[in-house]
């Protein structure tokens, strides 16, 4: 019985391999590097710099720019221990605290209400008073982020790989504004590096309608205004 505890603690003790999903199609340039589908799922062997080493399903490693990768949470293995022959029957956990989350590319996992811990899958279920409330539904439990959308006041071509051109007018969603360069998406799923001075953030619509004296002068004005800041923005990026 010892032996088999020891060998379940050195299981529970073995990390599970972090993983990562592609937020953008990527095309390898060069030999070492590996070329991702929008929404693939690899394994990263090493992520210390900004070109991170990954493995995808069909085991090929590469290269690939790290900014076109989302790290995927790491849920706890389940490991279990092995009862012992004089214990009597093994007991079973309650599953009324286990609540299902919907994952992106994975399907679902489950999060335990007290502990916050993370399975891909439930323990051995018992019976359930029917006075204790059901599980959360998904979507309960993980509401949807509400993404930020920024319009182009600028035609802007791509001069690298990670970086994406922007049509004036364009309408693309905020992946990280972390940085001096944005990483966005457009409607077509690429994603990639842009000024951010190009980007103009599309304003929420107001609670109540406004009273406007000329629909055609404002949009002169709108249009002139988006066209100065357009050319200021040009001239910094060539400045950087």
């Amino acid at each position: 019985a010892a032996r088999q505890e020891q060998l379940a603690k050195e299981q529970a003790a073995v990390p599970a391999e972090p993983t990562a999903t592609s937020i953008g199609a990527y095309q390898a340039q060069k030999a070492k590097q590996l070329s991702l589908a929008k929404g693939e799922t690899v394994v990263i062997l090493d992520d210390t710099k900004n070109w991170w080493v990954v493995r995808n399903s069909a085991g090929a490693e590469g290269k690939v720019p790290s900014n076109f990768l989302k790290r995927d949470p790491t849920p706890v293995p389940v490991v279990a221990t092995p009862a012992s022959p004089l214990a009597g029957p093994s007991t079973t956990e309650d599953t009324s605290k286990w609540h299902p989350v919907s994952h992106p590319t994975e399907g679902t996992y489950y999060v335990h209400e007290d502990t916050q811990e993370t399975r891909w899958e439930l323990p051995t279920a018992v019976s359930v008073p029917s006075a204790v409330s059901p599980p959360m539904s998904p979507s309960a439990a993980a509401p949807t982020e509400t993404r930020r959308t920024f319009k182009a006041i600028g035609a802007y071509a791509a001069k690298k790989p990670e970086q994406l051109t922007l049509q004036k007018g364009e309408m693309v969603y905020l992946v990280d504004d972390s940085k001096r360069w944005w990483i966005v998406e457009n409607a077509s799923g690429q994603s990639g590096k842009v000024p951010s001075n190009y980007l103009k953030e599309c304003e929420a619509p107001a609670a109540a309608a406004r009273p406007i004296a000329s629909p055609h002068a404002d949009r002169s004005v709108e249009s002139h205004a988006d066209d100065t800041n357009a050319a200021e923005a040009a001239r910094v990026a060539e400045a950087a």
